[in-house]
């Protein structure tokens, strides 16, 4: 029974542990270019690339259809592979495997995520970022 006051710290602090180990980083993309390829860094936040892991990635059209909306999806399944910082449209990160293969990306809205983070969406026109996080 936890009746003494060591007793009750030590179960509040394993819970504010288990916590803080088991809550997932928060995953932000941002364009780095505003060309093709399409380039995007990942990490906690715009401006600080490197996150400790993320298992998918993906490049999804806003305003089509759900069943047209991803245009490129990776994704991995091996815990050990460390998620890179920098992700290239269309080139698969080493350790990735290709669930969608990338489709030409032609006018309209764009939206990439990672892992189920914090996405950013950008507008192409003419082969050119018009708008969007960079």
């Amino acid at each position: 029974m936890l009746t003494s006051g060591r007793n009750l710290k030590q179960l509040l602090l394993m819970g504010i542990l288990a916590f803080a180990v088991g809550c997932p980083r928060k995953v932000t993309v941002w364009i780095t270019n505003d060309s093709t390829p399409l380039q995007f860094a990942v990490g906690q936040s715009i401006g600080t690339p490197r996150v400790g892991q993320f298992t998918m990635f993906l490049v999804e059209r806003c305003d089509a259809p759900r069943a047209e909306q991803v245009a490129w999806q990776v994704s991995n399944r091996n815990p050990d592979v460390q998620a890179p910082s920098e992700v290239v449209y269309g080139t698969t990160p080493p350790g990735f495997t290709v669930d969608h293969a990338p489709a030409i990306l032609g006018d309209g809205c764009y939206q990439a995520w990672a892992g189920g983070g914090v996405p950013t969406r950008f507008v192409i026109e003419g082969r050119r970022i018009v708008a969007g996080h960079r």
